[in-house]
């Protein structure tokens, strides 16, 4: 993980993740004869597909919110913010024009949307999904299938604890993730790496260790939301969906394609916090030949410093630089995602996965 500190120059913390593990069942992947089988941003045309800011969590006066629902998506357009969703606890606050908004008008996509207060929190978007009961994740992630919904599991770290000692996911936690992600696919999308600014510390490690168990074959994407009660939680962590045009439709596949990435303030000290100082990616190329997956963004205008890529897999760094030749490498588990750090936030990429033989490239 990057963390930036007070002093100048970025800092490489072991803390938490670049320990590395690898999951017991995983067998990683060795360099040499290696296949990318399921990259995220495949079929993205970067010179035309549009680049929209999105947040999957926020709360309003019809719960636990400050903020009424027009005060709170003002509050987002003025972020910049063009796909929203209002994720009232147990209700879902929906559609907007019940609150004189008018997302066509506004240049935004609504997207229809509840946090249920299970157990373990989970959203549910594209659907309007008031369950009596709220008790079991399970029973309330098949409603959501049900009614065609999409779900993100929020802010794991509130329900798990790491290993005191080694800081690594204790064997009864990732069996039970990956239980649910199993039987819940692949409407159960993923989970929230960044929630508020970074508040729960232990939750990039517990993707990787996801990752590590299930890549290639059921990817777990990433998601930063605000969680936004307050006006002042709003805009530390956000989405960027990569997609053909600004609708519903559109804003849908991108999510379920894994086709975004997610960036976050929380990375960094309070006095360096800024959204124009968090990486932009302006493309991703994949040189199947080569065998490399090249990254191309700017820091306030200015490409990313080669320095300030790090390649993840298996929990570990693997690699430095813009582009990684993934043939080249030894990879513990059989996926590898990207962090980027600017001079005010931090930009994730999604995890591409890897198999042995080769197959068509999905997704």
């Amino acid at each position: 993980m990057f963390i930036r500190k007070g002093l100048p120059g970025l800092l490489f913390l072991s803390l938490l993740i670049t320990g590395g593990f690898a999951a017991a069942g995983s067998q990683g992947m060795r360099a040499g004869n290696i296949h990318l089988v399921l990259n995220p941003y495949g079929d993205i045309d970067w010179q035309v597909f549009q680049q929209h800011k999105a947040n999957f969590h926020t709360h309003t006066t019809e719960s636990e919110g400050e903020m009424s629902p027009a005060g709170v998506i003002d509050k987002y357009l003025d972020h910049g913010c063009t796909v929203l969703a209002l994720t009232d606890h147990n209700i879902c606050t929906y559609p907007w024009e019940k609150f004189d908004r008018i997302p066509s008008s506004l240049g935004m996509v609504a997207v229809a949307g509840t946090e249920h207060s299970c157990p373990h929190h989970v959203v549910s978007l594209f659907c309007k999904y008031e369950p009596e009961q709220h008790h079991d994740l399970d029973p309330v992630l098949e409603g959501i299938r049900e009614k065609k919904g999409l779900a993100i599991l929020c802010h794991p770290g509130e329900y798990w604890m790491p290993d005191f000692l080694s800081h690594h996911v204790p064997e009864k936690v990732a069996k039970e993730y990956t239980g649910i992600f199993r039987k819940h696919s692949p409407y159960l999308l993923g989970m929230e790496i960044f929630n508020s600014g970074y508040r729960w510390r232990f939750d990039p490690i517990l993707w990787d260790e996801l990752l590590t168990e299930l890549m290639p074959d059921r990817p777990v994407w990433g998601f930063a939301a605000d969680d936004m009660h307050y006006s002042w939680q709003t805009g530390r962590d956000w989405n960027i969906l990569v997609m053909p045009a600004l609708t519903e439709k559109d804003a849908r596949e991108s999510m379920e394609k894994g086709r975004f990435y997610f960036s976050t303030l929380g990375t960094h000290g309070h006095k360096e916090k800024d959204v124009e100082g968090t990486p932009v990616i302006k493309s991703i190329v994949h040189d199947p030949k080569a065998g490399t997956i090249t990254i191309y963004a700017t820091d306030r205008g200015k490409p990313v410093a080669v320095e300030n890529c790090r390649w993840i897999s298996g929990g570990k760094v693997v690699h430095t630089g813009l582009s990684v030749n993934y043939r080249a490498i030894n990879l513990p588990a059989a996926y590898i995602r990207a962090e980027l750090a600017g001079s005010g936030g931090t930009t994730f990429t999604n995890p591409f996965g890897f198999d042995s033989m080769p197959r068509r490239v999905t997704r």
